[in-house]
């Protein structure tokens, strides 16, 4: 049976990004060896407290063990009155990044593609059409956020533009990880599901 150990740190994330880093997984009061079934019983009692007293509409839990799903569980409302359930979307925003990050980083592993190979060989942002520098770009500035943008185009009166020389600085930028998505959306390197169209 699956127990939560060393991974208890997970859950700590968990209830940082939840309740916004006032809540830890000690708080919660879960051990540190705990089945995976007594946890959920842990949880299912100290979640619906924890969501009231940090004025957080829902949370929803994965447990993985041994690389199954062992159990999920949703927790609170998705609007007054309507309880949140498995179809629940949230909004995860940025926490997606790591996820990108790890498939990114295995596709370069696996040699689909590379981490140094100019991204425009297959795709272009129309509002960089014209930027010699748009030819620097590759997966491994975006994943280490040294593209040179702003964090978003609109910051940049709503269109992307080169704040410095892309990997000559770091700056957060969402529009990098944008850039990259899209551009391995388009790259024949990636695999026989995507498009195979180069730019021009």
């Amino acid at each position: 049976m699956a127990t939560f150990s060393a991974p208890l740190h997970a859950i700590g994330l968990l209830a940082a990004a939840t309740f916004g880093g006032q809540v830890s997984a000690q708080s919660l009061r879960i051990p540190e060896a705990l089945p995976a079934s007594a946890l959920h019983t842990q949880l299912t009692r100290s979640i619906p407290l924890r969501l009231n007293q940090y004025d957080v509409p829902s949370v929803a839990v994965a447990y993985i063990g041994n690389g199954k799903v062992a159990w999920t569980s949703v927790y609170g409302e998705q609007s007054p009155g309507v309880p949140a359930t498995g179809q629940t979307l949230y909004n995860v925003a940025s926490l997606t990044k790591p996820v990108s990050a790890e498939v990114i980083l295995r596709l370069a592993s696996a040699g689909k593609l590379s981490l140094d190979e100019p991204m425009s060989a297959y795709w272009i942002d129309p509002d960089l059409k014209d930027e010699p520098w748009s030819k620097l770009l590759t997966p491994r500035l975006c994943l280490s956020h040294q593209t040179g943008f702003a964090n978003w185009r609109y910051q940049t009166d709503g269109k992307l533009k080169f704040q410095w020389q892309p990997g000559t600085r770091t700056g957060y930028s969402g529009e990098g990880c944008q850039i990259l998505r899209t551009t391995q959306s388009s790259s024949r390197n990636v695999g026989p599901e995507v498009s195979t169209t180069k730019a021009t």
